[in-house]
């Protein structure tokens, strides 16, 4: 199984997570990030998903290379987030495979920031259809709504049992690729009776716990996600960022730490925010009733302009 052979994994090569899928991302060991970038083979076709950054472009197409993958048998590149520079390295592969019925799979907030960037080439929004290969093998499409984003997504592979989360179910902090044993390392600290996990500052549970407070838009978000996924017969979970999950201890005991996960999100900021509902209320009364002195006494709720700043012109 992969997760023994990642024993002695350093990174430099690709590794084989599940039938034909292999990881292709790359480490920075100064910080301890791992970017996850995966490959789908099919006999002749292969799909990429989340190529990463542009710093770890050639190393991502090393490891393709490696495993005897040529550029243009890559039929279609998923990416389950988008950002500035995920895009940049997009179009280095699309210039790199070369290939004009070459598909993209992104969110639809992707699709309408590239149109905004006027980049070119072909992107499908991913809720109409899911990507089959020519045997008939196929990725499905699954939408996790405001988990992070309102139109987040994950990818299953029912061939290989790997289930493709983006950044749900990841970490920016990696101790390794695969965790041990996690219900029972983790079973000390909850004989104890801890809330948050133990007590040691490179917890590799905590740090996913925060992972997903920071990322995940709000608790309810989180919980619709789990639930949705539980439905799907995956066994393995493979994040944008962090571990590969592989146990199903492990999936069964995450499932339940992060089910009951609190301060997500907005919920983690509404926490901390009820002592100044009141003095907030006075605020906003004060400034309604500045801006009906401001429109000329006529109690306007849309001053003009002129009366707004004249304060600040002077």
């Amino acid at each position: 199984m992969a997760s023994d052979e990642a024993a002695t994994f350093g990174y430099d090569r690709p590794l084989k997570i599940g039938r034909d899928v292999h990881w292709v991302g790359s480490y920075c060991p100064h910080s301890r990030n791992a970017f996850n970038s995966f490959i789908v083979q099919d006999g002749e076709e292969a799909v990429l998903m989340d190529a990463g950054f542009r710093e770890g472009l050639p190393s991502l197409v090393l490891k393709v290379l490696q495993l005897g993958i040529q550029p243009g048998s890559i039929k279609a590149l998923i990416q389950h987030s988008l950002c500035s520079q995920a895009r940049e390295t997009r179009g280095h592969l699309q210039k790199l495979i070369r290939r004009s019925d070459l598909r993209i799979v992104s969110p639809s907030a992707a699709f309408r920031a590239c149109s905004f960037h006027g980049e070119k080439g072909r992107l499908n929004v991913m809720e109409r259809r899911d990507f089959t290969f020519s045997s008939g093998r196929q990725l499905e499409f699954f939408r996790i709504p405001f988990a992070p984003g309102a139109d987040s997504f994950v990818t299953f592979d029912s061939h290989s049992g790997v289930l493709f989360t983006g950044g749900l179910l990841g970490s920016h902090r990696v101790p390794q690729l695969f965790w041990g044993n996690l219900e029972a390392e983790c079973r000390p600290c909850a004989e104890k009776g801890s809330g948050r996990g133990c007590s040691w500052a490179g917890c590799p549970l905590l740090d996913m716990e925060q992972h997903h407070r920071e990322i995940i838009s709000s608790e309810k978000a989180l919980r619709i996600a789990l639930k949705r996924l539980a439905r799907i017969p995956f066994h393995i979970v493979a994040p944008q960022w962090g571990s590969i999950i592989s146990q199903s201890g492990n999936l069964a005991f995450l499932w339940k730490r992060l089910l009951g996960l609190r301060g997500v999100g907005i919920d983690g900021v509404a926490e901390n925010a009820g002592v100044q509902e009141e003095k907030n209320h006075e605020e906003l009364e004060f400034v309604h009733k500045r801006f009906q002195a401001n429109g000329g006494g006529k109690g306007s709720p849309c001053p003009s302009p002129e009366s707004c700043f004249a304060e600040w012109d002077a």
